[in-house]
C-alpha cells in the first residue's frame, strides 16, 4: 500500500491538529473513526487525542466511535503468537541461573578478574545490566549475537561480544528448557510479521518523533497491505527535516538556528530544583485561571517533588503526575528495602531505621512488655548512641553485658530477629506475606484517606510480583530467601508507579515527550538544563555512542535532534497566541553544578554573546522575593523556667538565643539512626573519663615518670572501650580507640614535665559547690571544672580544662571575638561588648571567667587558667594559658553574665543567629530558621513576657 507523509501546521498546538487530520473526512452523522489504527508517542497522548476527538463530536451533538489508539510498543505485542513468554521474574531468575553457573575461565574476555563473591547478588546486579543491554539492543531488532558482524571496522571489542553473545545463548536455552521464550525475542519475531486487528483499515504515526526502531520495521511490513500515513506536526516547507518516519534529521537540526522569538521573560534561571519549584508557582499565580489556560512540564525528574510541595502554597493547584507516583517513594518499598539492608548486613543501624516504619511502629507499640512508642525509641536512641553496637549481635551481647539488662532494648531487638528469622527459613513470596500478615495484624486501612490507598496500592502491586515469582518455572532451586530474595523483588518493583486520583484543582506535571500534546497557551518548563534535554547517554560500558549509530540504535545525535525539533515545536505554537517560560537550575540535589540547555543557545551568531549572559545571569527578583517557605511552620513549646544555669550553656545562649531554648530548654537534639561511631563530645568524654580516673589516683598523680603514665592511661582505655562498646568493637571504634591512645601517650610526656615544673593535681572533676557559691542574678551557676592544679614551688594556683578537638584551641577566641567593621553589631546586646586596645569586642563564652569567679575565695588572685590540648596533631599536645586577662576583663565577663541571666529570665529568646559555626538543627530549618519558625509560644509557662 506505501508510506505517505503529511504535515500538520506548526502554528497551532498539536491535540487540535491532530483532531482536525483525522476527521477531516467527516461531515455528518456519528463520527465513526474505528478502522483506524493511531500510533502515538505515549498513553498520555492518546488520552489527550480521545479527549479532543469526544469534545469535537459532543460539540456537534453526534457520537463518536474512536479509533485504536496505541503507542508504537502496541505493535511488538500484536502478531504471531509465540510460545510462552517470559515474565519479568524469569528472565532475572534465568539470567540469575546462567551467570551462577559460569566458569569464569572460559570468559576471561568479559571477566578479566572474576567476582571474589560470585554469588545470587552478584549475579542479580550482572543479569540487570546484561537484561539492560539486550533491551537496548532489541529496540533495533538486534540480539547480542548480531554486535559482531554489524560493528563498524576496526571495533576492538570483538572477544567480548562473542562472550556476551555466548552468555545470551545460554540465556535462551535456560529459557527454552522451561517452555518460556524472551520477550525481546517475541517483540522482535512480531516486528518480522506484524498484524492489525481485522478492523483496521488505515494508520497513521501520529506526532511520533522518535518511534522505536524495532516499530518503524513493524509498520514497514504493515504498510504492504495496508496504507501508512506519517504525520509530522512542522511545516511543509521542512519536509527534508524529517526522514520518511517522521523522525529529525540529525544532519539538518545540528545546523539548524531557532526560529521563535526569544522574550525579556522566557528565561529564568533558578539556583537549584527548590527555586525552580517557586518559581513555577509564582508565574503560575500571576497567570488568570492557571488551572485551564497553563500547563506544566519537567524536563527533570528531580524538580517534580518540589512542584508537589510548592504549587499548593503558591497557587492553590496541586501538581498532579500522570504517570503515577514511583512505587520507590510508599512507604511500604521503605519497609522491604530496610528488611533487605538489614539481612544483608545485620547492622544496628538498619535495625533502627526498620523500627521507626509507620508500620513496625504500630507494631511494637502493642507489644507487651515495652512502654509507649516515643519512650521505647528514646531507650533504643540513648542505647545506640551510648554504646554503638556494630551488628545485632553486638547489641544482643551490650544490652546482657555485665551490670546492665537493657529490657527494652532487647525485646525489640528479640521481635526484630523473630522476623528476620522468617526470611532465611523460606523464600520471599512464601515468607513476605508471613511477615507483613504479623505486622500490619489488626490494623484497618480507610478508603478515603489517600495515603491508605496508595499503601493499599503498593500491597497489591507487591503481591502481584510474588505470585509471578512464585509462579515461575525457573523459581524451584534458586535459593531466592533472605536479602537475595527481598533485593529480587526490589528490582522487579523498581519501575513501577501507583496511580492516583487526580485534584480538582490541580495541573499535570508532564514529560519532556508528553508535551507536544499539551494546547494551553502559557506553559512552564522546568529542568531545561544539559543532560536532560537533549537526554544524553553518557559513558555507557557496552553501547556506547560510536557502536549505537552503526547499529541503528537511537543515538544522542538523534535525541538532540529530536529534542530540538520539539522545543520549536512547543514555541512555535504558541507564537501567536500563548508564552513559554523556560526555567533551569544552576545546581543539582548534591549541589553538583548544572548547565542550561545547550538548545537554549542555538540562537544566531550575533544573539549569542547577549542569550548567554542572560542564560548565566543572576536568579531574577522573582525568585529573591519568593523567599522559600514550608506549608507548616514550626511552632516550639512554651518551656518550663531554668532553675540553674551551667557556665557553658551562657555561650550558647550568647553564640544563638532561639537555639539555647530549643537545646537547653525544650531538649531536642539531632538522631542519627545510623551513628557509627562516637562524635566529638562522646570522643572528648572518653578522653576525660581516663584523665579524671589518673587524677583522682593519688600516687600515680605524682609520677614524674610518662611511661609509667601512658600504661595507666591504656589500661584505663581498655577498661573504658570494653564496658561502653563490648569486645567486639566495629573498624570505625577501633580507629577512634586509636587516635585517643595516640593523644593520650603523648600528654603523658606532657604530664610528666609539668609535674617536674612542680605542678600537683589537687582536684579533678570539681563541681560547683551546693550551697549556691556562684549565683548570678538569683539563678544558681552550675559548672565542672576539668582540673585543680597547684604549684609546689610557688604557691600559685591554675585551672585547665580538656580540649580535645582537631585543632588546638586558644582561651582567649574561644571566649571573645573582635566586632568587624562589615558585620551586623545591631544583632549583639549592649552587655555582650566591650573595649580592648582600641577595638570593640563581644563574648561568645564564659566558661574560665565564671570558673574563676566560683573558685575566688578559694585560690587567690594569682589564678591563672586555659586549656588543656590534646588535638589530632600530637605535637601540639600542651597547655595553652590565658595570657591577658585583666581584673577589667573579668568584671566585662560577669557584667555579660549578668546580662544573659536577665534575658533569659525575661524570656528574650528571638531572633536567632542567621549563621553559627556548629548548627544542629540546620537540617530542621533548610538554612531559613525565621521564616520556618512561629516564635508565639516562645515564651516560659505561667510568663506574661
Amino acid at each position: 500500500m506505501g508510506i505517505q507523509r503529511s504535515f500538520l501546521s506548526p502554528n497551532l498546538p498539536l491535540p487540535s491538529v491532530a483532531v482536525e487530520f483525522l476527521t477531516r473526512e467527516w461531515t455528518v452523522g456519528h463520527l465513526d473513526l474505528r478502522e483506524w489504527l493511531v500510533v502515538v508517542s505515549s498513553r498520555q497522548a492518546g488520552r489527550r487525542l480521545r479527549e479532543g476527538l469526544a469534545a469535537l463530536a459532543a460539540g456537534r451533538g453526534a457520537a463518536v466511535f474512536p479509533p485504536l489508539v496505541v503507542t508504537p510498543e502496541f505493535l511488538l505485542t500484536f502478531g504471531d503468537q509465540v510460545e510462552r513468554v517470559a515474565t519479568a521474574p524469569d528472565t532475572v531468575l534465568a539470567w540469575n541461573e546462567v551467570l551462577r553457573g559460569l566458569d569464569f575461565a572460559s570468559f576471561g574476555a568479559l571477566f578479566p578478574a572474576p567476582p571474589r563473591r560470585p554469588d545470587f547478588s552478584w549475579a542479580l546486579a550482572t543479569g540487570r545490566e546484561l537484561a539492560r543491554v539486550k533491551r537496548l539492543l532489541a529496540e533495533g531488532g538486534l540480539g547480542m549475537r548480531d554486535v559482531e558482524t554489524r560493528a563498524p571496522e576496526g571495533f576492538g571489542e570483538t572477544e567480548r561480544w562473542r562472550a556476551l553473545a555466548e552468555l545470551e545463548r545460554r540465556y535462551r536455552e535456560t529459557l527454552k528448557t522451561h517452555g518460556l521464550t524472551d520477550p525481546d525475542e517475541a517483540k522482535i519475531a512480531r516486528a518480522a510479521n506484524p498484524a492489525a486487528p481485522d478492523s483496521v483499515k488505515r494508520i497513521v504515526l501520529l506526532g511520533v518523533p522518535d518511534p522505536l526502531p524495532l516499530a518503524v520495521e513493524a509498520l514497514k511490513k504493515l504498510s504492504e497491505t495496508l496504507p501508512v500515513v506519517v504525520a509530522i506536526h512542522a511545516d511543509a516547507r521542512d519536509r527534508d527535516a524529517f526522514d520518511a518516519w517522521g523522525r529529525p534529521v540529525a544532519e539538518v537540526w545540528e545546523q539548524r538556528v531557532e526560529d521563535w522569538d526569544s522574550g525579556e521573560d522566557l528565561f529564568f534561571p533558578c539556583s537549584d530544583a527548590a527555586a525552580q519549584a517557586r518559581t513555577a508557582g509564582l508565574l503560575l499565580k500571576e497567570c488568570r485561571d492557571p488551572a485551564r489556560s497553563a500547563a506544566m512540564g519537567a524536563a527533570d525528574p528531580a524538580v517534580i517533588p518540589f512542584l508537589e510541595r510548592s504549587l499548593p502554597r503558591d497557587c492553590d493547584l496541586a501538581a498532579y503526575d500522570p504517570e503515577g507516583r514511583p512505587l520507590k517513594a510508599e512507604e511500604l518499598y521503605n519497609l522491604l528495602a530496610c528488611f533487605r539492608d538489614l539481612l544483608r548486613v545485620s547492622d544496628f543501624g538498619s535495625c533502627g531505621e526498620m523500627i521507626r516504619c509507620p508500620v513496625v511502629i504500630r507494631y511494637l507499640d502493642h507489644l507487651p512488655g515495652l512502654p509507649p512508642f516515643p519512650v521505647w525509641l528514646r531507650i533504643w536512641e540513648e542505647f545506640g548512641a551510648d554504646h554503638l553496637p556494630g551488628d545485632l549481635a553486638a547489641a544482643r551481647a551490650l544490652a546482657n553485658g555485665e551490670g546492665r539488662t537493657d529490657v527494652v532494648v532487647r525485646r525489640i531487638l528479640e521481635t526484630v530477629e523473630t522476623m528476620l528469622g522468617q526470611f532465611s527459613q523460606a523464600p520471599v513470596w512464601e515468607a513476605l506475606p508471613s511477615v507483613l500478615r504479623t505486622l500490619h495484624g489488626d490494623l484497618r486501612f480507610r478508603e478515603d484517606a489517600p495515603a491508605d490507598r496508595r499503601y493499599l496500592a503498593a500491597a497489591e502491586a507487591v503481591m502481584g510480583v510474588l505470585e509471578e515469582m512464585r509462579d515461575s518455572p525457573l523459581a524451584a532451586g534458586q535459593g531466592a530467601a533472605g536479602a537475595d530474595g527481598l533485593d529480587l523483588l526490589l528490582g522487579l518493583l523498581g519501575d513501577k508507579h501507583i496511580e492516583e486520583d487526580r485534584p480538582e484543582a490541580a495541573i499535570d506535571v508532564q514529560g519532556w515527550l508528553e508535551l507536544p500534546w499539551e494546547e494551553a497557551p502559557f506553559l512552564v518548563l522546568t529542568g531545561m538544563n544539559e543532560h536532560h534535554v537533549p537526554e544524553t547517554i553518557a559513558g555507557d560500558p557496552f553501547v556506547p555512542e560510536s557502536l549505537r549509530r552503526p547499529l541503528g540504535l537511537k543515538s544522542n545525535r538523534m535525541r538532540f535532534a529530536r529534542d530540538r525539533y520539539l522545543l520549536e515545536s512547543l514555541m512555535k505554537c504558541r507564537r501567536e497566541n500563548g508564552k513559554v517560560a523556560i526555567l533551569f537550575g544552576r545546581t543539582g540535589p548534591e549541589g553538583e553544578p548544572m548547565r542550561p540547555s545547550r538548545l537554549l543557545m542555538r540562537c544566531s551568531r550575533e544573539e549569542l554573546p547577549q542569550r548567554v549572559n542572560r542564560l548565566f545571569a543572576d536568579p531574577p527578583s522573582l525568585e529573591r522575593r519568593s523567599a522559600w517557605s514550608s506549608p507548616w511552620r514550626l511552632r516550639p513549646a512554651m518551656a518550663t523556667p531554668p532553675e540553674r544555669i551551667s557556665v557553658t550553656q551562657f555561650g550558647a545562649y550568647l553564640r544563638c538565643p532561639f537555639r539555647f531554648y530549643l537545646s537547653n530548654l525544650l531538649r531536642m537534639e539531632p538522631v542519627d539512626p545510623r551513628k557509627t561511631e562516637m562524635d566529638a563530645a562522646e570522643f572528648g568524654s572518653a578522653c576525660h573519663r581516663i584523665l579524671e580516673a589518673f587524677g583522682r589516683d593519688e600516687v600515680l598523680r605524682r609520677s614524674q615518670d610518662a611511661a609509667e603514665i601512658q600504661a595507666f592511661f591504656e589500661s584505663e582505655l581498655d577498661r573504658f572501650f570494653r564496658f561502653r562498646y563490648g569486645h567486639d568493637l566495629s573498624v570505625p571504634l577501633v580507629i577512634q580507640k586509636e587516635a585517643i591512645s595516640g593523644r593520650l601517650a603523648r600528654f603523658a610526656e606532657v604530664q610528666a614535665e609539668e609535674r617536674r615544673l612542680g605542678w600537683i593535681i589537687e582536684e579533678v572533676e570539681w563541681r560547683f559547690p551546693d550551697d549556691d557559691a556562684l549565683c548570678i542574678g538569683g539563678l544558681p551557676v552550675r559548672g565542672v571544672i576539668d582540673r585543680i592544679e597547684r604549684n609546689e614551688i610557688v604557691g600559685t594556683y591554675r585551672v585547665l580544662d580538656y580540649k580535645t578537638a582537631d585543632q588546638d584551641r586558644e582561651p582567649e577566641k574561644d571566649h571573645f571575638v573582635e566586632i568587624k567593621k562589615n558585620e551586623d553589631a545591631e544583632g549583639v546586646p549592649e552587655y555582650a561588648r566591650f573595649e580592648l586596645d582600641g577595638k570593640a569586642h563581644r563574648w561568645i563564652g564564659l566558661q574560665l571567667p565564671l570558673y574563676l569567679w566560683a573558685l575566688r575565695g578559694r585560690c587567690g588572685e594569682e589564678t591563672v587558667c586555659g586549656y588543656v590540648n590534646l588535638p589530632k596533631a600530637v605535637t601540639e599536645t600542651g597547655i595553652s594559658l590565658w595570657r591577658n586577662r585583666s581584673r577589667e576583663l573579668e568584671e566585662s565577663a560577669y557584667r555579660c553574665a549578668e546580662g544573659v541571666v536577665a534575658d533569659l529570665q525575661g524570656g528574650v529568646f528571638w531572633p536567632p543567629a542567621q549563621k553559627v559555626a556548629f548548627d544542629d538543627f540546620k537540617d530542621l530549618f533548610f538554612g531559613d530558621i525565621e521564616g520556618l519558625t512561629d516564635p508565639s509560644d516562645l515564651r516560659f509557662h505561667n510568663s506574661e513576657s
